[in-house]
């Protein structure tokens, strides 16, 4: 099966709803689909499919490189809750990884949910199994991943956008102007 997302009555990806999910053509569908965390960032390198992003003011991230992925461009780089890992902070620090400070874990049964604040103040989601996430307290500090290949890059100019001023929370679903229609 395969499902196209629109927007104001244009397509904007056509795919099976995992490459929608998995791989969204922009940050737009990203939103649409599914929650996600989205901070500016500018690349810093490039190295075949991956690139090197700094995240506006507090670290350097690894994520999938877009085909106009060029060292200094502005993007928003976006991963899903559940691609998030935490780990306690070691004494040296992130060594240059993105570091956040709990705000609130909600357990959810089998899933911990988890409320972070970077230093530049953006909120970041975290979703881990409830048998799986370091049990953490507010006001504690841990190093922020991404699992390997889950962060996307995103343009950071209409229909990708980052907004003028960084997220403090993430989206959950775009406006009411979106929809899923059918397509073969």
């Amino acid at each position: 099966d395969r499902i196209a997302v629109m927007f104001g009555g244009r397509i904007e990806q056509v795919g099976t709803p995992e490459e929608i999910y998995e791989r969204p053509a922009n940050r737009r569908v990203a939103e649409f689909v599914g929650e996600g965390n989205f901070l500016p960032a500018t690349v810093r390198a490039v190295a075949g499919a991956a690139a090197t992003v700094e995240v506006a003011g507090v670290g350097s991230l690894e994520a999938e490189a877009r085909e106009d992925a060029r060292p200094g461009r502005a993007v928003v780089v976006g991963f899903r809750p559940h691609d998030v890992t935490l780990a306690p902070l070691p004494a040296g620090g992130a060594g240059g990884g993105l570091v956040g400070t709990l705000l609130s874990r909600t357990y959810l049964g089998d899933v911990v949910r988890y409320e972070l604040e970077l230093a530049n103040g953006a909120t970041v989601i975290a979703e881990s199994y409830a048998s799986a996430g370091p049990p953490g307290q507010v006001g504690e500090r841990f190093a922020l991943g991404v699992a390997p290949g889950r962060a996307r890059l995103f343009a950071a100019e209409a229909g990708g956008a980052a907004p003028s001023a960084p997220e403090t929370a993430p989206v959950r679903r775009a406006g009411a102007d979106s929809a899923l229609a059918g397509a073969s």
